[in-house]
C-alpha cells in the first residue's frame, strides 16, 4: 500500500507509526513463563485525517450487561482508565499485560508484510469497536453482535483506505478513557446484512470519501472470523521503554501523535 502524504494537523505532523513491542522477559500470569516477548519492529503507513471533524459513523455499541469486574477484559479496561488519570505513564504495566493476554490466546504481533497483506485483502471488512467488546471476543470467544440501524458502521478495506477511515471515525474508546482506539478486521462470514450507503445520505454530501468505503451492516463476528485486531495509542500515554528508536526520535522532534500495533490470530492454534 502506498504511503499516504504527511498532513499538517494542529501545526504538528499527524503521524501514526506501528512497531513491535519489545518487553523484558516476565513470567506469564497464566503459568507459562516461556513466552518470547521480543518482536520485530515494523513501521506502518500513516493515517490520513478525515475530510472534516464531523463524526458520522456509529461504530460503537453498548457493552453486554454480563461483563463482570472479575473478567480479564474489565481488568484491562480499568488499567487503561487508571492510566488516563495518572500523570506518570511509565509506571503502568497495562501495555505488557495486554500483550501477554493476546499472546496467551495465540495472537501475535504482525510484521509489516503480514499487516499489508490484511490491509490489501479487499474481501475483508473492518470496524471501529469498543475495546472491551473486542477483548471479550478474543479472550472469551464471546460473539460480537452488530446491529444494523441504517447508519454507516463498518468499512470495506479498499486497499487500506477503509481501514484508515475506521481508525479515524467512530466513538470507540469510552470504556478505556480514550487511551486506546481499536479496529477489528474480519471476514463477513456471519453478517446477515450488508449494504452500501445510499446516495441520498447526508454522508455523501459531507464526507464523500468516507461514504465511498462505508457500509451499513449487521450480524455477528465470531472468533474464527477475526483476521486482525489493531490498537492505536496516544504516544504521550505510551511508555517510552516500549517505543522503537524511530518512534523515540519522532517523539523528540514532536512529529508523532500515535503508535499502532497490529495483532494476528494464529489460525492453527485458534481453530476449534
Amino acid at each position: 500500500m502506498d504511503e499516504a502524504p504527511l498532513l499538517i494537523y494542529e501545526r504538528k505532523l499527524f503521524l501514526g507509526y506501528t512497531s513491535g513491542m519489545k518487553f523484558e522477559s516476565a513470567p506469564s500470569r497464566r503459568g507459562d513463563d516461556s513466552i518470547d516477548r521480543t518482536q520485530n519492529r515494523v513501521e506502518h503507513p500513516i493515517f490520513k485525517r478525515p475530510e472534516n471533524n464531523c463524526v458520522t459513523m456509529s461504530f460503537e455499541q453498548p457493552l453486554p450487561p454480563h461483563t463482570t469486574p472479575q473478567s480479564e477484559t474489565t481488568k484491562l479496561a480499568h488499567g487503561f482508565r487508571e492510566l488516563a488519570a495518572s500523570p506518570d505513564k511509565n509506571e503502568s504495566d497495562v501495555f505488557e499485560i495486554l500483550e501477554q493476554d493476546l499472546t496467551e490466546v495465540s495472537y501475535k504481533l504482525a510484521d509489516q508484510p503480514q499487516a499489508n497483506e490484511i490491509l490489501n485483502n479487499n474481501s475483508l471488512i473492518c470496524r471501529s469497536e469498543s475495546f472491551s467488546r473486542i477483548m471479550n471476543l478474543i479472550l472469551e470467544q464471546e460473539p460480537l453482535t452488530i446491529t444494523n440501524n441504517g447508519d454507516a458502521n463498518m468499512c470495506v478495506m479498499a486497499s487500506g483506505s477503509g481501514f484508515r477511515t475506521a481508525m479515524l471515525e467512530g466513538f470507540s474508546g469510552k470504556d478505556v478513557a480514550s487511551v486506546v482506539k481499536t479496529v477489528l478486521t474480519f471476514r463477513p462470514s456471519h453478517l446477515t446484512s450488508r449494504s452500501q450507503i445510499p446516495r441520498d445520505s447526508t454522508l455523501w454530501e459531507t464526507k464523500p470519501l468516507t461514504a465511498q468505503v462505508s457500509l451499513s451492516g449487521g450480524g455477528e463476528v465470531l472468533q474464527e472470523d477475526v483476521m486482525m485486531v489493531s490498537f492505536r495509542f496516544p504516544i504521550r500515554r505510551f511508555p517510552n521503554r516500549l517505543l522503537s528508536e524511530t518512534e523515540k526520535d519522532l517523539l523528540e522532534e514532536d512529529k508523532i501523535q500515535f503508535v499502532v500495533r497490529h495483532y494476528l490470530p494464529d489460525k492453527k492454534e485458534t481453530m476449534h
